[in-house]
């Protein structure tokens, strides 16, 4: 999530000037999803009549899939590097685009339709692919991090991984703007109000560096979900958390994947 592309939405809503919708999801120029060896692209149903698009490399028979559901300036076109890396670990991959992004750019994109494309493409996954529930890890990215825990509280995945999370978007522009100024914002992924009834381990890992969501938005979280340890990468800052976090942290998200305990 940017500040940016945040504080340009608060200033559409109130004033007027540039649209919501496109400040909010600044989807990048669409690019065609081009897997690396051992992906393919999926598509499937969504209300509405609308298809939706997802990344996918399986996982080996009884190895976990991490769902991934990125930030609102990405697209699934890419993350076929997460994609490979995941699978040389013997992990599934599963990105989900959103509507608006990537091939499905001419959908109109919100909170709502992000939400039933996500829960369309975990059904596709389990009915479709034939990956169980017990065998799914939901996995976000700053304004995916909502997107992940929404899921979860829709019934989909055994685990949780959340990375540079936020309480809501309407608190995180209340902070950026030191004013009350989130309650004119229409979407608000409000993970914090869904926190406590999540029960599933849960992974957070946030850079103590973010000048975008603040650490102190982990750590609320952290104490809210009944089960869950935050990881802190002190020279991480937004948008570099794959870069800092390295080889270590993959290994970190692969023994959470495949754990059957608590963290």
């Amino acid at each position: 999530m940017a500040r940016g592309a945040l504080a340009a939405a608060v200033c559409a809503i109130v004033t007027g000037c540039p649209s919501p919708h496109s400040a909010i999801y600044p989807a990048p120029p669409p690019r065609p999803i081009e897997p690396l060896a051992g992906g393919h692209v999926v598509e499937f149903d969504v209300t509405g009549g609308r298809t939706g698009y997802a990344l996918h490399h399986p996982a080996p028979a009884t190895s976990p899939t991490l769902v991934f559901f990125h930030g609102n300036g990405d697209q699934v076109a890419h993350l076929t590097w997460l994609g490979a890396a995941l699978a040389e670990r013997g992990l599934g991959f599963y990105a989900v685009e959103y509507p608006g992004y990537g091939p499905a750019s001419a959908q109109t994109v919100s909170e709502a339709a992000i939400y039933e494309t996500a829960e369309a493409a975990l059904a596709h996954l389990r009915d479709g692919l034939g990956v169980p529930n017990e065998r799914t890890v939901l996995m976000g990215q700053s304004l995916g991090t909502g997107v992940a825990v929404e899921m979860a509280t829709r019934g989909f995945g055994a685990r949780l991984v959340l990375l540079s999370p936020y309480t809501s978007v309407p608190d995180l522009a209340d902070r950026i703007f030191s004013r009350p100024v989130g309650s004119l914002i229409a979407d608000e992924f409000d993970t914090k109000a869904k926190a406590a009834r999540i029960d599933v381990p849960v992974l957070i890992a946030h850079g103590a560096r973010d000048r975008i969501i603040p650490i102190e938005m982990a750590r609320e979280l952290d104490a809210t979900f009944p089960r869950s340890e935050l990881h802190v990468l002190a020279t991480a800052g937004h948008n570099d958390i794959w870069h800092v976090g390295g080889a270590a942290w993959l290994t970190r998200i692969d023994a959470f994947a495949r754990s059957d305990a608590p963290p």
